[in-house]
C-alpha cells in the first residue's frame, strides 16, 4: 500500500547494531571485546571485517549503516585521522537525522572536549586533513560539524570507569535497552505523527545546548494518540541522556499501588539502585536529591489525571541535572497551567492520515483497499480520525468478509456503541463534579453546535453553574469552542448519549432529545417529574396530537423545545429554489438567468454575499412551506397548562392563538414562538415577571404586543416579519433594560415612539416609517440602527448643536457614546445632513438610487467614522474631497457608482487600507493613492485610462507593520482602456512594493498580488519561458556568500487566457487562481525543501444579456473581456 505519510521509510533493518572504530586503535582489543559481549547477548553486530568476498568497502559500508537500528562510534585516539571513520560518523548521523537511528558514541582514552572541539590529536589530524583536502573544504568543513554533533550526544566515557570489562558491560546493558524500547514504535504508531514530534522535539529544545531545564504537556481528549506520541518522543531521544524512564498509566497504577510506590519506580531507575526504598512522604535524603540533580533525565509521566500525583512526584523538593527533559501527558490542561514551559495541543488525524491507518490494520491484503474505499472512509467518518477508534475499530472489521458484513457491521456500531472505546472516554467524565456532569450531558444531547451565548443562557436556566463549568470541560478536552459555537468530538457526544439514556424508560429520563424517545413520550402521555428538558426535532417525526393535559405530570420540566433545524431550512431551500424559479417563468422570463448565475456564484463561494433580488425573494417564500410541511404538532383539543417551572419555551410554528390560559409564565426566562398562530400572547393578563428574551418574529397573525410593562428584566424582543402589527406600545420607552428591538419587516408600522433609554440595536428595516426622531443623535446607548428598506424614508434628522458632544479631531473621541453602526440599504433617502455622520464608526448608504451626492463634510463630522459603503447607489456622481481628511477612514466602497474621479486628496487619508471602486463604469482617472493601501478593487472600471503612481511616496516612507500576515492585492480586470503609463506606474508600483516587503527585517508572511489586463510579462523579470515549470540552478557557494536576511524571496508573474463559459445564452468567466510549488534540491546529497503559495481566487463575472448586482438588472455598456 502507498503510504500518504510525510515520514521517510528507511531502509530494511538487517543489524541490530553498527561499530565504527579506528581499526588500528581498538581493532584487536577493546572493540574485539565488546563485539564478543553483543554476540554472547544474540545482538546482530556489524563489523568491517563481516564484508562479503566481492563487495566493495565504500558502499557496501554505507548500506550497513543505513540497515543498522543502532550505531557505536568508538572515539579512539586516532579517529580523526581515518578519513574513511569521519565519513561513517556523517552518514551515521543523516540516518539519525531521516530514520530516527540511535546514536551511542564512547569516548576510549579520550576526552570528550578534544572530539567536540578538535583539539589534541584531533587538531593534529585536522591539519593534515585541510593540506591533503584543500580543493573540498566543504568536505572538512562537514566531518568538523559532524565530530561535534557526535561528541554532545549522551555516551560512555572510558576515563570515568576503571576497569574495561565494566565498560563493556555498561555499553551492552546501554544497547539493549534502547534497542527494547526502539523495537516497540511499531509503522502504525507512526501515521500522521511525524510532524507532531518535531514540533513536541522543538519545544523540548532537544539539541540546544543552552536551555537548562524544559518540561512541556501533551494534552487531549482520550485516545488522541497522545502516549503513542510522547512514547515515540521518548524512543527517539532518549539515547542522549544519562537516565531515562517512561512511566506508563499514572491514574491507573497509583490507584493500584498509590503514589509511594511510582516514586520508588521512578528512583530506582533513575539512579540504577535495584533496592532503594523511600517510605516517608518526603524524600528527605540529601544525597538521593543531590545525586538526581547531578544526573541528566528525560522522564515521562503518562496520563497523569489528578494535580497530587503531579505534586508527589514531580514537587519542589524533585530537582533533575541540567539539559533534563519532562514530558506529561493529560486530558486535563488545567493540571498543566504554570507547571510546564509549554502545551502541546493533539489534534485528530487528517482524513488521509486516519485512512491510512485503518486500512494497515484492517486490510490483510492491500488488494482489497481500493474496493472497499468508501465504506473506509465511513469508518473514519464515524471515528471523527480518533486513532483509538479506528485501531479498535479496524480490528473488529477484519473478520467482515464482504461489502454486505462491513454495511451491517457500520450498522451495528450506530445502534450499539463499541465498549472497549467507550470506556477510554468514560475516564474523563467519571472524573467530573456533578455540576460538570449535567453541563457535558446537555451539551452532548441538544447543545453541541450551538452558539456559545445561547448555549450558556440555556444551561444557566436549567441550573447550572455555567462559566467554571464550561471551562472545566475544555481543559479536559471534553468540549471545544470553534469560532463561538460549542463543539464536541462524535465519540464523546455518542458516550454522553449512551449515559443519558441509561437503563430507564424514556418518560423516567431527565433529558429527551432524541426524535424517537420524545414523540412515543408526548404521544402516549407517559412523561413524568423526573424529567427536566425536551429537545424535539419536528423535521424527524410524524403528526404528533397532543393531548391537554400532555405537560401534566412533567411539573419539573424546565426546557421545553420543539423545532425545525436551520440545516432543514437551507436545504429545503436548495432544493426548491430552481423549482419555483421553472415555476414562475412566464411572470418572470429574467428568472433561468438569474439561476444560471446564482449557480455559478454558488460554486465559486461568493453567493453568500450576493441578495437576491426582491421580486425573486416574494415568490421563494421558504420559511412558510417548511413550517408547513414540518410543524405537524397539533392541539385539537387545546392545551390546559404548561409546567410553571418552565424556564425556556422554544415553540416553532406553535399552533393555538395564545398562551393556555391556565400557565402561570412567572418563571420564564426565553420564550420563543417563531412562525405561529398567536393573535394574542395572553388572554387573561398572565405575569411573565421574569422574561428577558421574547421571539414572536414571523408571527404573521399578531395583531398586539402583548403587554410587557410588568416585565422588568426584558432584554430583547423579536417581532420581524410581524406583518400585521400596527403600532408598538408607548410603554416600550420605559423598558430601562431592553437593549435590543427587532421590527424587521413590521410593513405596517408607520410610527415609533421615543427610544427605550439603554437600547443598543434597532432594526426598522422594511417598515413603512416616514420619519426619525432627532433623539437618535443623542442616544447614549444606540449603536446599531438599521433603516434599510424603508422607502417612505426620505431623509435622515439633522443632529441639533447640542447634541454634538465634544469633538476629537485627531482621531475621533475613542469614549465618545451613541450610534456607531447605521445602515440603508436599497432605501429612498435623498440626502444625508453633515452632522448626522458624526460619531459614526459604519455608514452602509447601500442601493440608494435617490441619492446623487455627499454634502461637504466637515473634518469633525468625520471624526469616528473607519467605514463607509456607498456601493450600487447609481446616480452618485461624486465625492466631497474632505472625505478625505479623515485620520480614522480605513474603508470605502464606492462599487457601481457613476463617479468619474477620485478626488486628489485622497493622498491625504493615511488610515485608508481598503478602497473598492469595482464597476464604476465611468471612472476615467485614479491619483496617486496613499502608500499605505492595502487593497485596491478596480474590476470592471471599463473607462479607467490613467493611473498615478505612488514610487515617490513608496521610496521615501519606511514600512512598519505589525501584523504577522500581510496582503496587498491590486485588482484591474476588464481595464481595458489602461495606458501606456498608467500600465507602467502599476508595475513600478508593484515592483516597489515586492522589494519593500522582500526587505523587511520584520518576521511574517506577505502576501501581494497584482491582476491587470495584459499578453507580456515585466521586463524586470529575467527568467521568462513558456509553459508552468521553471528550474534554476544557484551559484556552488550560494549559501554560504547569502544569508537569510539577504535572500528576499521569488516574485511570480504568468499570463492567463481565460475561456469564458456559456450557459444558456449568457457569458461567464470562471473564477481561478494561482499555485506556485517551489521546490529546493542541494546537488550533493539530494536533500530538499517545498513551499507551496496560492493567490487569491480571481473572479471575473461578466454576462451578455445583463449584469447582477445587488437590487436591479441592467444592460453594460459593452462586453467586457478578461486576460
Amino acid at each position: 500500500m502507498a503510504s500518504s505519510s510525510a515520514v521517510d521509510v528507511s531502509p530494511p533493518q538487517k543489524y541490530d547494531v553498527f561499530l565504527s572504530f579506528r581499526g588500528l586503535d581498538t581493532r584487536h582489543k577493546f572493540t574485539s571485546h565488546l563485539y564478543a559481549a553483543l554476540d554472547r547477548k544474540k545482538i546482530y553486530t556489524y563489523i568491517d571485517d563481516r564484508l562479503e568476498r566481492g563487495d566493495e568497502i565504500g558502499p557496501a559500508l554505507l548500506t550497513a549503516i543505513e540497515r543498522s537500528k543502532l550505531s557505536v562510534i568508538i572515539f579512539s585516539k586516532d579517529y580523526a585521522s581515518s578519513s574513511w571513520c569521519l565519513d561513517e560518523v556523517v552518514h551515521i548521523l543523516k540516518c539519525k537525522r531521516e530514520y530516527g537511528q540511535l546514536v551511542i558514541p564512547v569516548f576510549y582514552d579520550i576526552d570528550p572536549s578534544h572530539v567536540r572541539k578538535q583539539r589534541g590529536t584531533y587538531e593534529d589530524a585536522f591539519a593534515i586533513l585541510e593540506d591533503r583536502f584543500k580543493d573540498n573544504m566543504d568536505k572538512v568543513s562537514k566531518w568538523r560539524q559532524a565530530l561535534t554533533t557526535a561528541a554532545n550526544l549522551s555516551g560512555v566515557h572510558s576515563q570515568n570507569i576503571r576497569l574495561e570489562s565494566e565498560l563493556i558491560e555498561i555499553i551492552v546493558k546501554d544497547i539493549s535497552t534502547k534497542l527494547n524500547r526502539h523495537s516497540s514504535y511499531t509503522v502504525n504508531d507512526r501515521v500522521g505523527m511525524e510532524s507532531h514530534i518535531q514540533q513536541i522535539e522543538l519545544l523540548l529544545c532537544i539539541n540546544t545546548q543552552d536551555v537548562c531545564y524544559r518540561t512541556i504537556g501533551i494534552w487531549g481528549m482520550g485516545g488522541i494518540g497522545k502516549t503513542t506520541l510522547a512514547d515515540a518522543v521518548f524512543q527517539r531521544n532518549s539515547s542522549e541522556f544519562d537516565a531515562c524512564w517512561f512511566l506508563a498509566n499514572v491514574r491507573e497504577e497509583s490507584e493500584k499501588h498509590g503514589l509511594n510506590y511510582l516514586r520508588n519506580e521512578l528512583l530506582r531507575e533513575l539512579l540504577k539502585e535495584a533496592n532503594l526504598s523511600i517510605g516517608s512522604p518526603s524524600i528527605g535524603s540529601t544525597y538521593v536529591i543531590d545525586r538526581l540533580s547531578r544526573t541528566k533525565v528525560l522522564v515521562v509521566f503518562d496520563d497523569v489525571s489528578d494535580l497530587d500525583q503531579l505534586e508527589f512526584l514531580l514537587g519542589n523538593q524533585i530537582q533533575f541535572g541540567p539539559g533534563s527533559r519532562i514530558i506529561i501527558t493529560t486530558r486535563n490542561r488545567r493540571l498543566l497551567k504554570k507547571r510546564v514551559d509549554h502545551i502541546y495541543k493533539v489534534n485528530e488525524l487528517s482524513v488521509d492520515e486516519a485512512l491510512e491507518l485503518f486500512q494497515s490494520i484492517a486490510f490483510e491484503d492491500d488488494s482489497y483497499i481500493k474496493d472497499y474505499s468508501g465504506l473506509s472512509r465511513k469508518v473514519v467518518d464515524y471515528a471523527r480520525c480518533n486513532p483509538l477508534a479506528l485501531k479498535v475499530l479496524a480490528s473488529s472489521f477484519l473478520h467482515c468478509n464482504n461489502p454486505e458484513d462491513w454495511k451491517e457491521e457500520l450498522e451495528k456500531l450506530k445502534k450499539f456503541p463499541n465498549p472497549k472505546i467507550q470506556n477510554v472516554l468514560r475516564i474523563s467524565y467519571d472524573g467530573l463534579g456533578e455540576n460538570e456532569k449535567g453541563i457535558f450531558l446537555d451539551i452532548a444531547c441538544f447543545l453541541k453546535g450551538e452558539n456559545i451565548c445561547d448555549a450558556e443562557r440555556i444551561l444557566e436556566m436549567h441550573g447550572f453553574c455555567v462559566s467554571r463549568g464550561i471551562r472545566e470541560l475544555i481543559d479536559r478536552s471534553l468540549i471545544s469552542i470553534i469560532n463561538n459555537h460549542l463543539e464536541m468530538h462524535d465519540l464523546l457526544q455518542e458516550m454522553g448519549r449512551a449515559i443519558d439514556r441509561g437503563f430507564e424508560e424514556p418518560g423516567k429520563r431527565k433529558r429527551l432529545w432524541n426524535a424517537e424517545d420524545g414523540y412515543l413520550v408526548l404521544n402516549n402521555n407517559t412523561g413524568t417529574s423526573i424529567v427536566e428538558a425536551i429537545f424535539l426535532d419536528l423535521s424527524k417525526i410524524q403528526e404528533l396530537q397532543l393531548s391537554p393535559a400532555a405537560f401534566k405530570s412533567m411539573q419539573n420540566l424546565k426546557l421545553l423545545k420543539f423545532y425545525v433545524p436551520q440545516e432543514v431550512h437551507n436545504e429545503y431551500k436548495r432544493q426548491r429554489r430552481w423549482t419555483v424559479g421553472e415555476k414562475q417563468q412566464s411572470s418572470f422570463p429574467w428568472l433561468p438567468g438569474v439561476k444560471a448565475v446564482q449557480s455559478f456564484l454558488a460554486k465559486s463561494r461568493i453567493w453568500g454575499s450576493i441578495t437576491l433580488l426582491d421580486v425573486y425573494r416574494k415568490v421563494c417564500n421558504y420559511d412558510d412551506e417548511v413550517f408547513k410541511q414540518y410543524c405537524k404538532v397539533y392541539l385539537h383539543g387545546g392545551l390546559e397548562s404548561l409546567p410553571e417551572e418552565l424556564r425556556y419555551l422554544y415553540w416553532d410554528g406553535y399552533p393555538l392563538k395564545s398562551l393556555p390560559s391556565q400557565y402561570s409564565p412567572h418563571n420564564l426566562v426565553e420564550l420563543h414562538m417563531p412562525n405561529s398562530q398567536i393573535k394574542q400572547l395572553s388572554t387573561n393578563g398572565q405575569n411573565l415577571v421574569s422574561l428577558k428574551h421574547l421571539n414572536l418574529c414571523d408571527s404573521r397573525n399578531l395583531i398586539e404586543v402583548p403587554d410587557l410593562s410588568c416585565s422588568p428584566n426584558i432584554e430583547r424582543i423579536d417581532l420581524g416579519g410581524c406583518r400585521s402589527l400596527v403600532e408598538v406600545p408607548s410603554y416600550f420607552q420605559n423598558l430601562e433594560n431592553l437593549a435590543s428591538l427587532d421590527l424587521n419587516g413590521c410593513r405596517n408600522l408607520k410610527f415609533f415612539f421615543e427610544i427605550p433609554c439603554n437600547l443598543e440595536v434597532l432594526n426598522l428595516c422594511g417598515t413603512a416609517i416616514e420619519e426619525i426622531s432627532p433623539s437618535i443623535w443623542s442616544h447614549k446607548k444606540l449603536h446599531t440602527l438599521d433603516l434599510s428598506g424603508c422607502e417612505n424614508l426620505k431623509s435622515l434628522p439633522s443632529r441639533s448643536n447640542n447634541t454634538t458632544g465634544k469633538l476629537n479631531l485627531c482621531g475621533g473621541d475613542q469614549n465618545q457614546i451613541g450610534l456607531k453602526i447605521l445602515r440603508l440599504y436599497h432605501s429612498n433617502i435623498e440626502s444625508v445632513p453633515d452632522n448626522s455622520i458624526y460619531g459614526l464608526d459604519t455608514l452602509h448608504i447601500v442601493g440608494c438610487n435617490q441619492l446623487k451626492r455627499l454634502p461637504p463634510l466637515s473634518l469633525g463630522s468625520l471624526c469616528s467614522l473607519s467605514k463607509l459603503d456607498l456601493s450600487w447607489c447609481r446616480v452618485l456622481e461624486s465625492i466631497p474631497d474632505s472625505l478625505f481628511c479623515s485620520p480614522t477612514l480605513q474603508d470605502i466602497d464606492l462599487s457601481g457608482t457613476m463617479i468619474e474621479s477620485i478626488p486628489s486628496s485622497i493622498i491625504n487619508a493615511s488610515g485608508l487600507r481598503h478602497l473598492c471602486l469595482s464597476y464604476c463604469k465611468k471612472l476615467k482617472v485614479i491619483p496617486e493613492l496613499p502608500w499605505q493601501l492595502q487593497k485596491l478593487n478596480a474590476c470592471g472600471c471599463t473607462s479607467l485610462k490613467r493611473m498615478a503612481s505612488s514610487w515617490s511616496a513608496l521610496v521615501q516612507q519606511p514600512w512598519e507593520h505589525r501584523e504577522s500576515f500581510i496582503q496587498e492585492h491590486r485588482v484591474y480586470i476588464d481595464c481595458l482602456e489602461l495606458d501606456e503609463s498608467a500600465r507602467s506606474n502599476i508595475m513600478v508600483d508593484a515592483l516597489l512594493r515586492i522589494m519593500r516587503m522582500a526587505s523587511s527585517s520584520k518576521h511574517a508572511i506577505y502576501d501581494f498580488t497584482v491582476i491587470c489586463p495584459g499578453n507580456g510579462i515585466p521586463r524586470w523579470f529575467n527568467d521568462q519561458r513558456e509553459g508552468c515549470e521553471i528550474n534554476n540552478k544557484f551559484p556552488p557557494d550560494w549559501s554560504t556568500t547569502t544569508t537569510q536576511d539577504q535572500f528576499l524571496g521569488f516574485p511570480l508573474s504568468a499570463v492567463v487566457a481565460v475561456k469564458p463559459v456559456s450557459r444558456r445564452g449568457l457569458s461567464f468567466y470562471p473564477p481561478f487562481r494561482l499555485v506556485c510549488e517551489c521546490n529546493f534540491k542541494t546537488n550533493n546529497d539530494g536533500e530538499g525543501y517545498q513551499h507551496k503559495f496560492q493567490s487569491q481566487w480571481i473572479y471575473a463575472l461578466i454576462i451578455r444579456k445583463f449584469f447582477y448586482a445587488p437590487g436591479s438588472i441592467y444592460s453594460p455598456e459593452a462586453r467586457p473581456r478578461v486576460s
